[in-house]
Formats: structure tokens, C-alpha cells, sequence
């Protein structure tokens, strides 16, 4: 009887097979104690086969190792196997920028993924519970969230199911109360000053004192919002898949489309366009969907950047949303982006795609420079030792400028176009190759005098446009 309620959850949502072979986080907390208490007796009645790992995220010094001991000795007397994994999380999280509590839950779930797939586990079992869907949506709610992210927890999510989200804090451990069953407590979790922390020790009980049913509104609003985002999903994989094109580290969606999307349409392609680009959601909010849908409001030009090294364009067709993308890349509807090129070695050529039927940049790096330089609009030379950085193959940013002539004086690009009488549209689609905010070669047009071959060059770079027409700059413009 103890386990009536659990078993009920985990029957209607078809968490558990007697083919299933489950990998269960295990860290010696309340939470997933009860949880391995759950497991071994679905083991026992089932037959589905069981495999534990706690993981020593070397944070607590002594603690820490006293909770690997009592997880080693509880799957001791539960006949539990174990996997034991030592990480240096404050290093990682160094390393990688993040909070100690993000790279712990990154490497944790990596952790987990890596053993089951190793194992041959098909579900792994974590130990979230109610209190833990309440404290989420909460934090997501003050952070700013939409529909999706009041579904912040569901009872399956691909591999990993939580069997104990039917439960709050208060009945996992009146279970272990009952059962006589130790479990080891987390000093850490004690400190408000990390804000899910303050949620759970301050708000959650303010809110329960308002309504004792708070935790299970709350789970149920989110099985609620669950249940219609995956309706909502395969309405709009049909609808938005007609006007998205999404593709290897970009996504594009064009003006005329946009327009003809409901409101909730446009916020949810954005969205997925970001989602798609990025390759996570994690710190992309409603705010970076409404910087979006400012963006496609704006002339053509117009950029922003967001997390990850995302960045939106508005173009003279719609909105483009690209991540950093490799050299040779063809772009989504003849369009372009920007592209960091990789360090040129000698006697190797680069060839950089400008789209399907579109010319082609032809980079090469040269030990001399025989003869006189030709005076060629599709062809130029440039001292490679004067390039300070990394090149990049772009469109035109703020402050870019290039070298007029050899007394050094400088012209904005922006300047350039402007008395070329070159318009906003024309300009987004006119690469430039640029050292920086230094622009060696505004193709067909000018190139920097900053970068003049002398006495001195030791290695040339020799840049070419390669296409029809290429000998008249009014040519290559129209089509680059």
C-alpha cells in the first residue's frame, strides 16, 4: 500500500515494462533514496533490472564523501549494482563559464546518458518530485517564460522518467519515515543565497499557507501545458513547416510568410528558430523572441546578437538567423551570412561558396609575388604578414572601414556606399573580406591600400572572383 499512489502514476503514464533495464541517479537525498526504494520493489515484483550510479561532484569536500559512502553501503543491502564517477565540477565550471549548479547538472546528465548507453539502460530514473515542479516553474516564471515553460517538468522526456513527480517534499519522506530508511541530508541545500534555494524555503511555504493544494495545482497546470504544447507541436510542425527553412546552423523565414502567421505562430517560428540554430533552450527566453519580431519591423540591415554566438539579420527577404558558420557554407534562398575563415596554408586553395549559382571566392596564399601587379577588379594581392586577426567573410558592420590611400587616411564603408549610391538592399548582399573592422576588398570595387604589397611582402594572399561577368564590378555586385 505504501506505494499505491506511485504505482497508479507510473501505470497511467507507462513508465515502466518488465523489459526495461533503468539507470537510476542516485545521490543519498530523500528524493532518490525513495526513489531506489520504488525501483528495487518494481524489481522485485517485475523482474526489470536495476542499475545505480552516484556521482562525487568534489564540491563538499568530507560531505560529499560521506554521501558516496552511504550510497555505496544502501546498494550494498539493497542488492543494487553501482557506478561510482569523481568529477572536479568547480574546474569545469571555470572552464566553461557556467554556475556550479549548471555544469554539475551538465555533466551529471551526461553522466548518466554516457552509463546507460553503455549499460544497454533504456530509461533513466531521476528523482524530481512536486516540490521540485513547483520551485521550476516558478523560477522560469520570474525569469520570464512563456506556455512552454510552465511545462516544466514531464513524467517521461525521451529516456528519462520520474516516477515520483505524483509526490511532494513532505510525503517522500513520511515513505521513509515508514520504511525505518536513512538518507543523508545536502548543507548546501540550506543556503537562500541561490535563488531555486529561496523559492523553496521561502516562497513554496508562504504559497502553501495561501492554499495547502498549491503543489498539486501547480503539477497539474503543467501536465495541462504539457499535454497541449505536444498537441500544439504536431499542428504546427505542419503549418510552420511549409514556410521555415532550416538548415545545418541557420534558419530563414521570409517577410511574406511571417506576415501571413497568426500572432502565437510567428512567436513559436521565431522560437524554433532560435531553438534550431542554437541546438539548445536553455537562456533563450520571450525576450529574445520579441527582439526578433522587433528585428523583422526594421529596414534591411539590421542585425542582433544573442546567446550562444546567435545572430539575427534582417534581410531585403525576411529574417535570417545564423550561428557561427564555417567557411564554405551555402546560404538558404540566395542569401548570406558571415564566415570566419581558417588559417591558410601554402599551396592550398580556399574556395568559399556564395550559394547554388552563384560565384565563388577563390583564396590563395602565395611564398612571392611575380611581375607587376594586374589591374584587375576580380583579382587582388595583399600583403598576407599585415593581417592582424582572422579573416572573416561578411557583410558590412558598424565601424568598418578601409585604407583610401598611402598617407593612411581612412573611409567608412558605410560612407562609401552611400556616395556610390548603392542601396540598403543591394549593400546587405555585397561581401566584404575583412581583417576586423579593416576591409581588405569590397569585391569588384576597392580594395585597402592598408595592405599594399611592398620590398618587404614575404607572402601574398591572391583573392578572386570567379563567375560570369567577372570583369565589369557592375556585374559582380549584382550577383554576390
Amino acid at each position: 500500500m505504501i506505494w499505491k499512489k506511485v504505482d497508479r502514476f507510473v501505470e497511467r503514464e507507462q513508465l515502466l515494462t518488465r523489459e526495461d533495464k533503468v539507470l537510476l541517479g542516485l545521490s543519498g537525498g530523500a528524493d532518490s533514496v525513495c526513489l531506489a526504494r520504488y525501483l528495487v520493489s518494481v524489481r522485485d515484483r517485475l523482474g526489470t533490472d536495476l542499475l545505480a550510479v552516484h556521482v562525487n561532484h568534489g564540491i563538499r569536500g568530507g560531505e560529499a564523501d560521506r554521501d558516496q559512502e552511504f550510497v555505496r553501503d544502501l546498494c550494498e543491502n539493497l542488492d543494487l549494482d553501482l557506478e561510482l564517477v569523481k568529477a572536479d565540477i568547480p574546474g569545469l565550471a571555470a572552464r566553461q563559464g557556467l554556475s556550479l549548479e549548471e555544469a554539475g547538472r551538465d555533466f551529471r546528465y551526461q553522466c548518466f546518458s554516457d552509463l546507460a548507453r553503455t549499460h544497454g539502460c533504456n530509461k533513466i530514473a531521476v528523482a524530481h518530485h512536486g516540490n521540485d515542479l513547483a520551485e521550476t516553474m516558478l523560477f522560469r516564471m520570474v525569469r520570464g517564460t512563456g506556455p512552454a515553460g510552465l511545462a516544466a517538468m514531464e513524467a517521461r522526456s525521451g529516456s528519462r522518467i520520474r516516477p515520483l513527480l505524483c509526490l511532494n517534499r513532505k510525503e517522500i519522506e513520511d515513505i521513509l519515515e515508514r520504511l525505518g530508511q536513512a538518507y543523508v541530508e545536502d548543507s548546501s541545500n540550506n543556503c537562500t543565497d541561490y535563488s531555486r534555494n529561496y523559492i523553496r524555503q521561502r516562497i513554496v511555504p508562504e504559497l502553501e499557507t495561501i492554499n495547502p493544494g498549491f503543489l498539486d495545482h501547480m503539477r497539474r497546470l503543467s501536465f495541462l501545458e504539457a499535454d497541449q504544447r505536444n498537441y500544439l507541436a504536431q499542428v504546427l510542425d505542419s503549418r510552420l513547416g511549409q514556410v521555415l527553412e532550416l538548415d545545418r546552423g541557420r534558419a530563414f523565414i521570409s517577410e511574406e510568410a511571417y506576415r501571413g502567421l497568426l500572432p502565437y505562430e510567428r512567436g513559436e517560428a521565431l522560437r524554433r528558430m532560435l531553438f534550431h540554430v542554437c541546438g539548445k533552450r536553455r537562456d533563450i527566453g520571450h525576450i529574445h523572441v520579441e527582439i526578433l519580431d522587433r528585428l523583422m519591423g526594421l529596414a534591411p540591415g539590421r542585425r542582433n546578437d544573442f546567446p550562444y554566438g546567435i545572430r539575427a539579420r534582417r534581410t531585403g527577404q525576411g529574417l535570417l538567423v545564423t550561428g557561427p558558420a564555417g567557411p564554405g557554407d551555402p546560404a538558404p534562398s540566395g542569401e548570406t551570412w558571415d564566415r570566419q575563415l581558417p588559417p591558410l596554408k601554402e599551396g592550398e586553395d580556399l574556395l568559399l561558396s556564395l550559394g547554388e549559382g552563384k560565384p565563388v571566392l577563390l583564396l590563395r596564399l602565395l611564398d612571392r609575388m611575380d611581375g607587376d601587379i594586374p589591374n584587375n577588379n576580380c583579382i587582388k594581392y595583399f600583403d598576407y604578414a599585415k593581417i592582424k586577426s582572422t579573416l572573416w567573410l561578411r557583410t558590412c558592420r558598424p565601424g568598418d572601414y578601409f585604407i583610401l590611400d598611402q598617407a593612411g587616411h581612412r573611409k567608412k564603408v558605410r560612407r562609401y556606399y552611400i556616395d556610390e549610391k548603392i542601396s540598403p538592399e543591394e549593400r546587405e548582399k555585397i561581401l566584404l573580406l575583412a581583417d576586423g573592422a579593416h576591409v581588405l576588398w569590397i569585391p569588384g570595387r576597392r580594395s585597402s591600400e592598408g595592405y599594399r604589397i611592398d620590398e618587404g611582402t614575404a607572402k601574398v594572399l591572391r583573392a578572386e572572383i570567379l563567375g560570369p561577368g567577372c570583369g565589369r564590378p557592375e556585374d559582380i555586385t549584382s550577383y554576390l
